[in-house]
């Protein structure tokens, strides 16, 4: 319904984005619960299964799991790059 009144013409484009962000409402739900049961899926199969540290048959040295630190910062400070603005818009308009 609000995805064929996003098509209307003539439209003022503020009306356009109400309705598309009641498309997004219901689009989002079934996007969390895939999301949900594939990360479910991934950490059961990681319990489950035992780590192939020899890859080869008569491997000398083991291939260890790697740490990549700057992976993590990059993630957390993207994070906080979408998070800290909006928060701080919001503190803003709650005191004005």
């Amino acid at each position: 319904m609000n995805f064929r009144l996003f098509l209307v013409k003539g439209m003022h484009p503020v009306h356009r984005a109400v309705f598309l962000t009641g498309v997004m409402s219901y689009l989002s739900a079934p996007l969390w619960f895939m999301f949900l049961a594939l990360s479910t899926a991934l950490q059961v199969v990681h319990a489950l299964t035992e780590p192939q540290y020899f890859l080869q048959p008569r491997q000398l040295f083991p291939v260890w799991p790697q740490w990549r630190p700057e992976l993590a910062i990059a993630l957390f400070a993207s994070n906080d790059g979408a998070a800290v603005p909006a928060e701080a818009a919001q503190y803003y308009a709650d005191l004005v």
